[in-house]
């Protein structure tokens, strides 16, 4: 994975897309807070500001630069639970403030933040690399399906490529999954399907009243996709 200051830096040249720069930034795994046990908020203007950088370096540097004192602590965090959990309370987050590639997102994009953040988790535990409830699968709020007009007027599930004919839903956790299987399966598709996103309740709800054998997590990539039975959609349910 892009490391979230060269992610910057080829978002602002064109070479990286939105979506890939939240991806490096939720992903990244080594942010520093200051403060501790919890993180240091800045008070600017009456409003809360979260200060992040990518290394303890960054950190100082700013604490040089602006004079504020931040002490002496300092946290390391995972993005994703970082991510995921930013304050309802906040006015925004500053990644690296003071340096030229610095990125400020506002209250009103923390719920996008919020939502990579959830994304990258329920990615991890799909994949067996972090523990996590399975209710996380349910409460995740930014699933994408694709539909496609049928010929009588009404709609169907786009299904994931199968050389066996299995009837597998193609189901995507977060936006660059969605595009990557747009840019690489429905290249000749015409009228392109509709894509909609839904919480992990109304996923798991519509997947169960389907005629499927399975489900496929982001089938094109650009993370490792992962086939489950449709019987985790009855688990996450009950979970």
């Amino acid at each position: 994975m892009v490391e979230p200051v060269q992610a910057i830096q080829q978002n602002t040249a064109g070479r990286l897309s939105g979506p890939g720069l939240l991806r490096a930034l939720a992903g990244f795994d080594r942010w520093v807070l200051p403060g501790g046990p919890e993180p240091l908020v800045i008070e600017r203007e009456g409003e809360r500001w979260l200060p992040m950088f990518t290394d303890h370096a960054a950190l100082l540097r700013y604490q040089a630069s602006s004079g504020l004192d931040l002490g002496e602590l300092w946290l390391q965090c995972p993005g994703p639970g970082l991510f995921a959990g930013l304050g309802e309370e906040l006015a925004g987050v500053d990644m690296d403030p003071g340096s030229e590639h610095a990125v400020h997102y506002r209250q009103e994009q923390l719920p996008l933040l919020r939502r990579w953040g959830r994304s990258l988790q329920v990615e991890r535990l799909l994949l067996g690399q972090e523990e996590h409830p399975l209710s996380l699968l349910r409460e995740h709020d930014g699933y994408h399906l694709l539909m496609r007009a049928t010929a009588d007027g009404h709609s169907q599930l786009v299904l994931a490529p199968d050389a066996r004919g299995r009837q597998l839903a193609a189901v995507f956790t977060a936006e660059d999954c969605l595009q990557a299987f747009m840019d690489r399966v429905l290249t000749q598709v015409k009228p392109l399907p509709l894509s909609l996103m839904l919480s992990g309740q109304e996923l798991f709800e519509r997947l169960v009243a389907m005629p499927l054998q399975g489900i496929v997590f982001n089938c094109a990539g650009p993370v490792q996709p992962q086939a489950v039975q449709l019987e985790l959609a009855r688990q996450v349910l009950q979970a």
